[in-house]
C-alpha cells in the first residue's frame, strides 16, 4: 500500500544503487549506513522511469534545501559514492543527507541525524534538475 511517506526510485536507480552497494569501490565504512541504503532499496517503490513524478528527488537531481534551524538555503545534486563532491555541492547517496533526500518529494521536511550526534532539519524548496523530467536517462 502506497503511503505519502512512501519513497518512490526509478527502476534504473535501484539496479545502478544495487550495483554499486556491491562493488567493494562502492561500499562505504559505516555498516549502519549499508544497512540504512539495502533497507531504503527493499522498501522503496519502484517504478519506471518516466512514472517517476517531476518532484521527486532522483539520482542527479539538483535540490534547493531550506534549513529549519536558520532559514540558509542550499543547492545540492544528489550523486553516486564516485562522483560525490562536497565541495562542488554533489552529496553522496550514502551519506545520512544523501539516504534522506533519495525518493523524497518537493515540501517534504527531511531530518537528518549526522556524524557525531547532531541533528538537522531542511525543507525540500524544490527541483532544479531531475534527470528524468529532463529526458537525460543515461546519467
Amino acid at each position: 500500500m502506497m503511503t505519502a511517506d512512501t519513497i518512490r526510485l526509478t527502476s534504473l536507480d535501484a539496479v545502478r544503487l544495487d550495483r554499486c552497494l556491491r562493488q567493494p569501490a562502492g561500499r562505504v565504512a559505516d555498516a549502519s549506513a549499508m544497512s540504512d541504503l539495502e533497507s531504503l532499496l527493499d522498501e522503496a517503490l519502484v517504478v519506471p522511469p518516466v512514472e517517476i513524478p517531476a518532484d521527486v528527488v532522483t539520482m542527479n537531481s539538483r535540490v534547493a534545501l531550506q534549513s529549519r534551524d536558520d532559514g540558509t538555503t542550499r543547492v545540492l545534486t544528489l550523486a553516486y559514492p564516485a562522483q560525490a563532491d562536497a565541495e562542488h555541492g554533489r552529496v553522496a547517496v550514502t551519506s545520512p543527507l544523501g539516504r534522506a533526500l533519495i525518493g523524497r518529494r518537493v515540501g517534504d521536511v527531511i531530518d537528518v541525524d549526522l556524524p557525531g550526534g547532531a541533528r538537522r532539519a531542511w525543507t525540500l524548496l524544490r527541483l532544479e534538475y531531475q534527470p528524468e523530467a529532463a529526458g537525460d536517462l543515461e546519467l
